[in-house]
């Protein structure tokens, strides 16, 4: 779960309220980059991410018009290995698989591919890195409670799904 201090939407509270007054889930990115470690067993070329939500740049726009390119995924097949060329694609041509030296990335989803000549090693570690999209629901412990008579609520809970 995360808490967000009223205080940091300040110029958005009203748009955080009326999102979060409509059924959910909702959709909730930090924009910060996580970096999950997989195992390879000399057969696997699919891979899972944690997040539900998928990759978040497959649907937003990065913050302040700044550039998208250094939170797009990047796939290592190595901890020091070079990265695999990234290419987002939709289902048919997931299913095709990339060709060597490429990963492909389901989009709006939460799997990723390798090529078959790119198997990893068992034992080997497949390095990603992306911008995960949370799914996320209101707390039901959200701390709306009003301090006094004359402050806002201080923070909301949200909770992933």
């Amino acid at each position: 779960a995360w808490q967000l201090r009223f205080q940091h939407l300040r110029d958005f509270y009203d748009l955080v309220e009326d999102i979060l007054a409509g059924p959910g889930p909702f959709d909730f990115c930090f924009w910060k980059l996580v970096h999950q470690r997989y195992t390879g067993d000399g057969a696997r070329v699919e891979f899972f991410l944690p997040h539900p939500g998928g990759v978040a740049t497959d649907t937003l726009t990065a913050p302040s018009s700044i550039s998208i390119t250094p939170f797009l995924p990047v796939v290592k097949l190595g901890l020091a290995a070079t990265p695999l060329t990234y290419t987002k694609v939709d289902a048919g041509t997931y299913a095709t698989g990339p060709a060597t030296g490429n990963v492909y990335f389901l989009e709006n989803s939460d799997r990723f591919k390798v090529a078959v000549a790119d198997v990893p090693a068992s034992g080997d570690p497949v390095v990603a890195r992306y911008v995960p999209l949370y799914q996320v629901v209101e707390g039901g412990a959200s701390d709306k409670s009003y301090s006094d008579n004359v402050r806002e609520p201080r923070a909301i809970e949200l909770q992933e799904i």
